[in-house]
């Protein structure tokens, strides 16, 4: 296949696959936002994923500020070096009670001390 054939089959390959992703965009946001047009909803879509190839990771895996060394050694003595929900003292982790992303911060009223079992149960509920 000659290289001018190969660009026009590629190009048409692209145009249908972002049509097919406009349809579905538009057809699973329609329930749920339905005053946004499924244009906008595209765009954002391409925004998204333009950010994603721009860091090389899902904008959902932005870099966020980690809770300091210090802070989290309070923490965990604060809670006795205990999981809160269960007691246990094994692979312990320091949980946001109110995640970054619904606006809550790293100040020591914001966290507690989880075992990983029960951290990431919490989400489940």
């Amino acid at each position: 296949m000659d290289e001018a054939r190969y660009q026009s089959q590629l190009k048409r390959s692209l145009l249908q696959r972002d049509h097919f992703l406009k349809k579905a965009l538009e057809f699973s946001h329609k329930a749920t936002h339905p005053e946004e047009s499924s244009d906008n909803a595209f765009q954002s879509l391409i925004n998204l994923l333009n950010q994603w190839c721009e860091q090389g990771r899902p904008p959902s895996q932005s870099r966020r500020a980690a809770i300091p060394r210090e802070v989290r050694q309070t923490v965990l003595q604060l809670d006795e070096f205990e999981c809160r929900q269960c007691g246990s003292g094994l692979d312990l982790t320091v949980d946001h009670i109110t995640p970054i992303a619904k606006g809550g911060s790293n100040d020591i009223g914001n966290l507690q001390t989880l075992c990983r079992h029960c951290n990431s149960s919490k989400g489940a509920t």
